[in-house]
């Protein structure tokens, strides 16, 4: 929840499945004084990301070899019974973790990451470096789906939606995080911005002018390939049940979150119950 600031700031997770906004929320709390690690050692920018993903490459194939390790990958979420982060198999990928945290970001007043395959191996990162505070990104299903358009057919993007969608809730449910939903950005990237930096700074914090106008450009619109409205999604029939009442659940969620009402705690619920109950692992065809 957007709860109060810790004495000491904690490392920042930026979470969500791909193509809901994860690189512009991670370079936004860059700008913000969030340390992302050296730009020379982040993938590079691409045709699909023009504007870089700002993920550390070797983060990115830790989580790969983590995936795989568990038996499978991205695309194709592995089993991840409880407390899978602390078996004997995970050790080697614990001291990496280790020794990653301390090469990158040793001396960092406050540091974050983003890579969303952390969606399903954040129990192991959790289990070396203690508690983050999370960013959980959201998107219209049926935007992602047009966006993600030509990147693989090797799953189906709905359903990979949903249960990154359905992770990020559980894993961080009574933690202290924030939403940001991809068409905020087109309502008003000044307060998006501004939001993320009273939920880093703390809630008097205000943005300078070179703040807030960097933060902003990063926002591109032109960029936004399709544009779908609630009221379509919840018309499409074809789109699995569950996914449009997550969207929908968990925009309320955030709502609540935001002004710290009750109804928060059965809204996770909720949301808790269509991840065990929805079949939502993405297969490969």
């Amino acid at each position: 929840m957007e709860g109060e600031l810790t004495e000491r700031p904690r490392p920042v997770c930026v979470l969500g499945v791909g193509r809901s906004g994860t690189s512009l929320v991670a370079r936004t709390l860059n700008l913000l004084g969030v340390d992302l690690g050296r730009e020379d050692t982040m993938l590079a920018a691409s045709e699909v990301n023009p504007k870089g993903y700002w993920e550390q490459r070797e983060a990115v194939e830790l989580n790969g070899e983590i995936l795989a390790a568990l038996g499978g990958d991205w695309w194709c979420p592995p089993a991840r019974p409880a407390g899978w982060e602390l078996g004997d198999d995970m050790a080697v990928f614990r001291d990496r973790i280790s020794d990653l945290v301390d090469r990158y970001f040793a001396g960092s007043g406050r540091w974050g990451f983003k890579d969303p395959r952390t969606t399903l191996t954040l129990p192991l990162w959790r289990s070396v470096v203690g508690e983050f505070d999370y960013v959980v990104c959201m998107r219209n299903p049926l935007e992602v789906v047009a966006s993600a358009e030509g990147v693989s057919e090797a799953f189906d993007p709905v359903a990979l939606w949903l249960y990154y969608g359905c992770e990020a809730l559980r894993l961080t449910a009574g933690r202290r995080r924030i939403f940001v939903f991809y068409e905020e950005w087109l309502d008003g990237a000044d307060r998006v911005t501004r939001r993320l930096g009273q939920f880093l700074h703390g809630p008097d914090w205000t943005p300078g002018e070179d703040a807030r106008g960097r933060a902003a450009a990063e926002w591109d619109p032109s960029l936004r390939r399709r544009r779908a409205t609630d009221l379509e999604l919840a018309e499409r029939v074809d789109v699995p049940v569950e996914a449009r009442t997550l969207h929908f659940v968990s925009r309320a969620l955030a709502e609540a979150e935001r002004m710290g009402d009750e109804r928060a705690r059965a809204l996770q619920a909720f949301a808790a119950a269509l991840d065990e109950d929805a079949v939502v692992r993405s297969q490969p065809r």
